[in-house]
């Protein structure tokens, strides 16, 4: 009873470990880079909803200045990997481009997308985040996985083979 408990518990734990975030996601955000996106956010109506308004008549303002603040962010890490850095780029409208940076420019720079064997030009405002590396393909979703999780793997396996595997060899005895 013990070992079919500890084997069942191994499983759990590996199949935890081994599945992709994007498995957990909405169909929408896991269709790949085969097709480009775009938001379809409906127009607001005028109408009036009998509710206050929660922002305040200077929002427009801190928005645009919020865009502007991480397009420095972006720029800024941008220059510090340099040319050729591998690099993940999450842009606004939800697409993924993973490649190597091919040129820095004022408002721009360019890509080399790996997957798609094509050279993109990437404005500072349209990144949401950029992340250093790219990880191997996800077959199920044709996106690519973090590298971090790669390192949190080797973790697991080897606490799993220090901690829980001679635990339960202590109680098979």
């Amino acid at each position: 009873m013990k070992r079919n408990c500890l084997v069942g518990l191994l499983i759990v734990c590996t199949l935890l470990i081994s599945t992709p975030r994007g498995i957990c996601r909405s169909l929408p955000d896991n269709q790949g880079l085969s097709s480009d996106k775009t938001a379809s956010n409906p127009e607001p109506s005028n109408k009036p909803t009998g509710k206050r308004n929660p922002q305040p008549v200077n929002a427009g303002q801190s928005k645009a200045k919020a865009k502007g603040d991480r397009a420095e962010q972006v720029k800024w890490k941008i220059r510090s990997l340099g040319v050729a850095s591998r690099v993940t780029v999450q842009l606004n409208n939800g697409n993924e481009r993973y490649g190597s940076v091919e040129r820095i420019d004022e408002d721009s720079f360019q890509l080399a997308e790996v997957d798609l064997k094509q050279v993109f030009t990437v404005a500072y405002n349209d990144v949401r985040k950029i992340r250093e590396g790219y990880g191997n393909p996800n077959q199920f979703t044709g996106k690519r996985w973090n590298p971090i999780w790669a390192k949190i793997a080797v973790t697991a396996v080897v606490v799993l083979f220090a901690v829980v595997v001679p635990l339960g060899i202590r109680y098979a005895e």
